[in-house]
């Protein structure tokens, strides 16, 4: 099993890995996905999904309180969706712990597909201050409340795939007043949170996905490029030193024609070789 960098989780995207909201340019730090909070953060030990506060020195930030002590049940911004060729683990983010959110360990299964739900524990003395989203326009500066690396399996996965609504709706319903979330999670218009089918299709549909996929085209064009032109570069070289001798001798009879064509087709067939081998 590996752990997929983001180059990797960019060329899986549409295909194996599926990813809505995705912002290529914030969504992915270093190898992982951030998973930012919506705004449907549920206390357990209050039994109430949080208020929702704004920011006195910018109102475009919004931000939910975790009181000391209090765990905290949040509903992802992102969607996600995995094929059985990978699984994932849901990691802590350092900021957070600093501050006195405890760590964070699970795991997201293969042919997984909906939003993710993840619990905070405050165990410090003091209220901790979550950033969240009410639109998806504040998802691109909104800092993570966690992190998801993603790992390719070295064998399909026999896990058959959830039936559910994805979210969690399990454990989200033994909760009382989490009708709203449930009621997210199950937006008809908004069939991508719960679904592999409508999460892939709405990637694909987006800006994003497209920008993503077209940089991926011209980066491996032109490391095509760039190598190619490394293994052909001694042979170019010497073909060049030969035609000009032979134009400088004024011969052009068919042995030099030849001679010029060696160090060429021999790169050539060298080349073929290796890449079979």
């Amino acid at each position: 099993m590996s752990v997929l960098s983001e180059q990797e989780i960019k060329k899986e995207l549409g295909v194996g890995i599926s990813i809505y909201p995705f912002h290529r340019k914030n969504s992915l730090r270093g190898c992982c996905l951030a998973l930012t909070a919506s705004k449907y953060v549920y206390s357990i030990n209050q039994q109430k999904i949080l208020d929702v506060h704004t920011d006195v020195s910018n109102t475009n930030i919004k931000y939910v309180e975790i009181a000391a002590h209090e765990i905290v049940l949040a509903l992802t911004n992102e969607s996600v969706a995995l094929d059985n060729r990978f699984c994932g683990s849901i990691h802590s983010t350092v900021g957070l712990v600093s501050q006195g959110i405890g760590h964070i360990g699970t795991r997201v299964n293969p042919n997984w597909s909906g939003i993710l739900l993840i619990a905070l524990h405050n165990v410090s003395d003091k209220k901790i201050r979550i950033n969240i989203a009410e639109h998806e326009s504040q998802l691109s500066t909104l800092e993570a409340i966690a992190y998801l690396r993603f790992h390719e399996l070295t064998s399909k996965s026999s896990t058959q795939p959830d039936v559910g609504d994805g979210g969690r709706l399990d454990i989200i319903a033994k909760h009382p007043n989490t009708q709203k979330m449930i009621d997210w999670i199950r937006d008809p218009g908004n069939k991508w949170r719960r679904n592999k089918d409508d999460l892939k299709q709405i990637l694909k549909d987006s800006d994003e996905y497209k920008q993503v996929k077209q940089e991926l085209k011209e980066k491996s064009l032109n490391h095509l490029i760039d190598s190619r032109l490394r293994d052909f570069a001694p042979s170019l070289v010497v073909t060049a030193l030969i035609l000009i001798y032979i134009l400088l001798e004024n011969k052009q009879n068919i042995e030099d024609l030849i001679l010029v064509l060696i160090p060429l087709v021999y790169t050539i067939v060298f080349e073929m070789f290796r890449r079979k081998g």
